[in-house]
């Protein structure tokens, strides 16, 4: 296939792909108090994002809820090259989580038997995506592959006795397929009309729907032991024509590209009560970072590496219905230096975040709700970080012929920094 037309489709692609991206958890959390608490909450697990962070946990739910719990995110990234020239920054995501905890063991007979659904949805889109045209184009894989696409998990929890839950789920791709129509300009000459370039591009997505399990452990009331597993997930898009024409050449012009990609995930949570009102929780997460593939289904070369993300979160009682939390939590990048021909942009995070509950089911009186109410606000600082290109990594410099042959967007260099500023609210409602 001809280059210049495969860099054409490719750009076609880029601009009218509408592909999965990682959940939305992955990046922000899910829920006010799990995010206040900076997302150390697999020891914790007792309210509907034990969905996601602890299917163990929704083995011990009691009551059936309702949950909706809108966010908002504000992405402040900055890359600049060397040149001066600045990179646009990533949209704001606006969404919702919309979340069910059934104890459905009381209606089947089965005793400790938990069901949960977790729902995010993007309130100004289904799905959005960007996929890059080149392998070499600055490109921010794990911020930019993390949100703004729609998700659903289901879970199963059994607490098989007192202390010890297990539980088992599902997190699932939702993504919209059909065809794209594209038509470009075809060459102008004097002695002919422009030639008209008409595809129709049929988009086929294979989804790898992930597992989540989950064990959680009560030592009594001061210690609660949990370990969770979220499977690799991945979605592989094919484009290929299903009418072309240019005159009466006949090309190939199928491309495959990696819509997403989100490693696999171990994380061992600890929970302690050492006094009546006071929660300190602890997770050590690993995720397998260095099996990342990129948009064009390449290993990157040099090789991500495999992270470990520390998180510690603190709650107290104010009052007897009224808690607050802090958290905290360190993501390093997975991302090596781009010293080469790729021009993956990262950095380090360090998030800090803050919240409040209020459960009215502990107020009295006419306050007396089955009604929780949540707010939360977290903010990621990503570290300032400079990239310089060698020569020697570069596959089209030759130091010995005068001028700039260099085609990759990162060189010379480039640095990148800025924050992520996110905030939300919940709401649970609970039923008899």
């Amino acid at each position: 296939m001809n280059s210049s037309l495969r860099l054409a489709l490719l750009l076609c692609v880029a601009l009218t792909a509408s592909s999965t991206q990682a959940a939305t958890p992955d990046l922000f959390g899910m829920g006010s108090r799990a995010t206040a608490l900076g997302g150390a909450f697999t020891g914790v697990a007792d309210d509907f994002s034990a969905v996601y962070y602890n299917p163990a946990g929704i083995g011990g739910i009691q009551e059936a809820s309702l949950t909706i719990a809108p966010i908002f995110a504000h992405p402040s990234i900055w890359i600049e090259r060397s040149k001066g020239q600045q990179e646009t920054k990533l949209p704001n995501a606006r969404g919702m989580y919309i979340g069910i905890t059934a104890p459905i063991g009381k209606i089947l007979g089965i005793d400790g038997l938990g069901l949960g659904l977790a729902l995010y949805t993007p309130i100004d889109s289904v799905v959005d995506a960007t996929v890059p045209a080149r392998t070499d184009t600055l490109f921010l894989p794990v911020i930019q592959d993390s949100y703004r696409r729609m998700s659903a998990t289901v879970v199963l929890g059994y607490q098989i006795t007192k202390a010890l839950s297990l539980g088992l789920g599902l997190d699932l791709f939702m993504d919209l397929g059909g065809a794209t129509v594209v038509t470009l300009g075809g060459p102008q000459h004097q002695w002919k009309k422009r030639q008209p370039l008409s595809l129709e591009l049929r988009r086929d997505i294979t989804l790898d729907p992930a597992l989540y399990a989950g064990v959680l452990y009560r030592f009594g009331r001061w210690l609660n032991l949990g370990l969770s597993y979220r499977m690799e997930e991945t979605a592989d898009t094919f484009f290929a024509p299903n009418a072309f024409s240019l005159a009466t050449i006949n090309l190939d012009m199928s491309v495959a590209l990696s819509s997403f990609f989100r490693p696999h995930q171990v994380t061992l949570g600890l929970a302690s009560r050492p006094i009546d009102n006071l929660l300190i929780s602890f997770d050590l997460s690993w995720a397998n970072w260095a099996a990342f593939r990129g948009p064009h289904t390449e290993t990157p070369t040099p090789q991500f590496k495999d992270i470990w993300v520390p998180r510690i979160g603190i709650e107290t009682q104010l009052t007897e219905a009224l808690s607050a939390a802090i958290g905290y939590f360190y993501n390093p990048s997975p991302v090596p230096a781009q010293h080469g021909n790729s021009s993956y942009v990262d950095s380090d995070r360090h998030a800090f975040s803050g919240g409040i509950t209020w459960d009215l089911r502990k107020m009295k009186g006419a306050w007396k709700l089955p009604i929780t109410l949540g707010l939360h606000m977290q903010m990621q600082r990503l570290n300032d970080r400079h990239t310089t290109k060698e020569l020697a990594l570069l596959p089209d410099a030759d130091p010995t012929i005068s001028g700039q042959q260099v085609s990759s967007p990162g060189y010379p260099s480039f640095s990148s920094g800025g924050f992520l500023l996110q905030g939300g609210a919940t709401m649970e409602l609970y039923f008899q």
